[in-house]
């Protein structure tokens, strides 16, 4: 399997909060907030699709059909999935923040994608902030038609064919997709990029075709049979459910950190300097201005701007921390023996602010705790004997305590071996 998701970031320093049993006060982590007004690359997802990314209005749209010998859903192909019409977004982030750090340093808080949407016919869509499954899709299916009450979707994005990332960030070896890049470049046209929901580590499945079953980029025979998929977010809009969206309607996508493979997804990206999305909807597939006068929905793209009245680009806001790694009192980026001589010169002293120098817990004083949190980072990275202090400071730092988080300074778990 070749997705974008499996890749590891390529940190000097492969220290890890969890390696060591402590966690920094809040008072130690500083929080900031990241913003982008516009993605890198916002290009339409479809096979039949013209312009890529230098259209203006990006379609989502769904491509189902029904077996009527069986009244289960057809299955689909890698070159005309169920997520049939979508829009790929992908921002660089490493003008705002700092890359090639070890993802777990990354604390990341909450993540909001927006994204403007324009109906491209008279009728209106009708407004749905709940997820579908593939049961209660197949039901509608089944009775009258797939309706045009569905959920804006978002999901992570996966690679094959050979791309190893987007074109963005500091490292441009290997393959990269492109704003150029055709989605549906591969061999027998079929996709190069695709939604992804993950399960924990490196485990990420394409839910290209999770409705129906059919073509999978993630599965080892590259076949799935239809399962639930739920979104990393729904599209949230100040409208009641059912209610016609109007047009030039902004949608928001909070990122759910609690679900599965999602945080360790993101720190990846931020290791990597971009990140990715799919905007994604499975509303019957119809054309703009058609005599049956369907809903169309359709959104902006950053071409779009100054062309059309109402149009916004895509946004992406991270709030964040970066956190420092444990036991590097000297901060020069390792934890070795200078720190333990910085933690020496300062042992029984008092800090002006907490966390600063070798005050590793953040308790305002230099004591034996201090020791105790450099020697076990210095050991999670060194497989030798560390230095010793004199017997009385070693007998406080046995019975050394380590004070806990208690705001939202935490430490993130790695996912699979590093490079």
């Amino acid at each position: 399997m070749d997705t974008r998701t499996e890749r590891r970031p390529r940190g000097a320093w492969p220290v890890v909060a969890t390696l060591i049993a402590v966690v920094l006060p809040a008072a130690a982590c500083r929080g900031e907030t990241a913003a982008w007004d516009e993605p890198a690359i916002d290009t339409w997802s479809y096979v039949n699709g013209f312009g890529g990314g230098s259209r203006l209005l990006t379609p989502s749209f769904g491509g189902i059909g029904i077996d009527e010998e069986t009244n289960e859903f057809l299955e689909n192909g890698a070159s005309g999935p169920a997520r049939l019409g979508s829009m790929l977004l992908a921002f660089e982030t490493d003008d705002l923040i700092e890359v090639e750090l070890d993802a777990g340093r990354y604390a990341i808080e909450s993540v909001t994608v927006t994204a403007r949407l324009q109906s491209g016919s008279t009728a209106s869509v009708p407004y749905e902030d709940q997820p579908i499954t593939t049961a209660g899709l197949l039901d509608e299916a089944l009775n009258g038609g797939i309706t045009w009450g569905q959920p804006m979707e978002l999901f992570g994005v996966g690679f094959r064919e050979g791309y190893e990332g987007f074109a963005l960030g500091p490292d441009q070896t290997g393959q990269r997709f492109a704003e150029s890049t055709p989605v549906y470049s591969g061999a027998g046209a079929s996709y190069v990029a695709y939604p992804v929901v993950g399960g924990g580590g490196s485990v990420y499945a394409d839910v290209s075709n999770s409705l129906t079953g059919g073509f999978s980029a993630t599965t080892p025979d590259e076949t799935t049979t239809p399962f639930d998929a739920t979104p990393w977010a729904l599209g949230e809009a100040p409208l009641t459910p059912g209610a016609a969206v109007p047009n030039d309607t902004t949608f928001s996508f909070d990122i759910d950190l609690a679900q599965p493979g999602v945080v360790d997804y993101l720190q990846r990206s931020l290791a990597e300097g971009a990140v990715g999305f799919f905007l994604s909807s499975v509303h019957p597939a119809s054309q703009p201005g058609s005599p049956s006068g369907d809903a169309y929905p359709q959104w902006y793209a950053k071409e779009a701007i100054g062309i059309y009245a109402g149009a916004e680009a895509a946004t992406l806001s991270i709030d964040y921390t970066i956190l420092p790694i444990p036991g590097d009192y000297d901060a020069d980026g390792a934890v070795d023996s200078a720190d333990y001589d910085a933690w020496t010169a300062a042992y029984g002293s008092t800090v002006a602010t907490p966390g600063l120098g070798a005050d590793g817990n953040a308790d305002g004083v230099v004591d034996a705790a201090d020791y105790a949190l450099w020697r076990d980072a210095h050991d999670a990275v060194e497989a030798i004997a560390v230095p010793e202090p004199t017997a009385g400071v070693y007998a406080l730092a046995g019975v050394a305590t380590v004070s806990f988080c208690v705001g939202t300074c935490f430490f993130s778990s790695p996912r699979g071996p590093r490079e």
